[in-house]
């Protein structure tokens, strides 16, 4: 669909439902909020008529972002959702399309009645325009396409899934309109937690193609389980088995408890270091995190923020992680991403002084992780003189590059790599808390736009 094929279209649902979701009240803000004010006065003072012409001129001459907008929050206003559909279009460049092949596969595996004991056409309607008349614009009082349906579809069971999925346009409506329909069918209430949870596999198994996938919707979940679609990216690495962190100095010592499955455990821990292995759906928030630990510590005197400050190597990376809580906390209560220090994302068996010339062969552990939405994986690293330089304070090109050369590699391993230097707390003109604080706020604000949490 054309941009004006929209406003066209826009412009003749606008006027039909006029008095039921208030054109001209909608049309009056929008002309004042982008400065036509000429238009404005004229819509206030009553002197344009509202028909779908004036409509489409007034479209016409907003911003198309602006004019987009404005047909997406009125079309949520109307009882059918013709114009709805017909926007969301517009939004389908920002997700990834599902296929018709996957559609088809997706529908070919409902249960027969996926809405429970709701009837089907009616579920149907609240994402497809299917109306109440034969012809809305006379809404005359013959037999309706809403009553048909009605009768074939659920008094007589005489259409398949199929058949009612194309009639309805669910093979060629918006990718949006088509995951909503999906999240609709995935409703609580419709069938049993365990029932949802293997449609939900089903599901995924077919869109992986189209690079999407169901997780549970934490922030909508409160006693029953609903869902999100979120984007997996190609390069997106697989989901943590388990996070090994917090090490309180001293490296733990590993062992293989089968190597087939590629099971872990922890032959000495000397370093107390802490094992987190819940399943991560989509992201690791703190909220989890205080789940776990209150689970899992047997020292109930200690909090998880003050036992992971006890892991921290220097002060930088304590200011950093103090700061982090200070911004961010209260702002985004349960939904804060993790911040977790000392993790191992790899592990060599052989200590470095038993390397020739007491180098380490990779990096093991890192300074911070975050599993962020997506199961995109964040790597913060807080950088001393130690990490460019040499004891005497000259610079060592040769630990410089073999720094940023493992960057390089974990970048290529899906994590996405962020260095700050340490010094970058320190100046006279305020407080290393302080201007901890500042660089912290600047740069996660950054980020959790980027990612989509602020």
């Amino acid at each position: 669909m054309e941009r004006g094929e929209l406003i066209k279209s826009a412009a003749f649902w606008l006027n039909m439902f006029k008095n039921d979701i208030n054109t001209l009240g909608g049309l009056i803000g929008i002309t004042y909020n982008s400065g036509h004010f000429d238009q404005w006065f004229s819509l206030y003072n009553k002197k344009i008529e509202i028909t779908s012409n004036s409509i489409a001129n007034i479209l016409s001459s907003l911003d198309w972002q602006t004019c987009l907008k404005f047909c997406l929050d009125m079309s949520k206003k109307m009882p059918e959702p013709v114009l709805y559909n017909m926007v969301m279009f517009f939004y389908d460049d920002n997700i990834p399309a599902i296929c018709l092949d996957s559609r088809k596969e997706i529908i070919a595996n409902l249960p027969e009645y996926f809405c429970g004991s709701d009837s089907r056409v009616k579920f149907l309607r609240k994402y497809f325009y299917i109306s109440q008349y034969q012809n809305y614009t006379s809404k005359n009082s013959n037999p309706s396409k809403f009553n048909q349906l009605i009768e074939l579809v659920d008094n007589q069971n005489a259409w398949s899934l199929d058949e009612l999925f194309e009639y309805v346009g669910a093979y060629n409506c918006a990718t949006w309109t088509f995951r909503g329909i999906i999240l609709g069918i995935l409703d609580p209430n419709f069938r049993t937690e365990e029932d949802n949870s293997k449609l939900v596999a089903t599901f995924n198994n077919i869109l992986t193609k189209d690079s999407c996938s169901l997780v549970p919707n934490k922030e909508k979940s409160k006693y029953r389980t609903r869902y999100k679609f979120v984007e997996v990216r190609k390069t997106t690495s697989k989901v943590p088995q388990r996070l090994i962190f917090g090490a309180k100095g001293v490296k733990p010592n590993f062992g293989i408890t089968d190597v087939i499955d590629g099971d872990i455990n922890l032959v000495a821990n000397d370093g107390e270091a802490l094992i987190y292995d819940q399943k991560i759906e989509d992201s690791l928030n703190w909220s989890e995190l205080l789940e776990w630990w209150e689970d899992y510590n047997l020292d109930s005197k200690i909090s998880l923020k003050k036992r992971l400050i006890e892991s921290l190597d220097s002060e930088p990376e304590i200011l950093f992680f103090n700061a982090y809580f200070q911004n961010f906390y209260s702002q985004l209560d349960k939904n804060l991403p993790a911040l977790i220090p000392q993790v191992y994302v790899a592990y060599d068996p052989i200590s470095a002084k038993n390397l020739p010339n007491g180098k380490a062969r990779i990096r093991q552990r890192i300074d911070f992780l975050m599993i962020l939405p997506n199961l995109e994986r964040v790597i913060i690293e807080i950088d001393g003189k130690q990490h460019y330089a040499k004891e005497d304070g000259r610079a060592d090109t040769k630990r410089y590059a073999d720094m940023v050369r493992v960057d390089r590699e974990l970048r290529l391993r899906g994590y996405e790599v962020y260095r700050f230097g340490g010094a970058e707390f320190y100046n006279d003109q305020n407080t290393p808390g302080d201007n901890a604080v500042s660089v912290v706020k600047d740069f996660f604000t950054a980020l959790f736009k980027q990612h989509e949490i602020l």
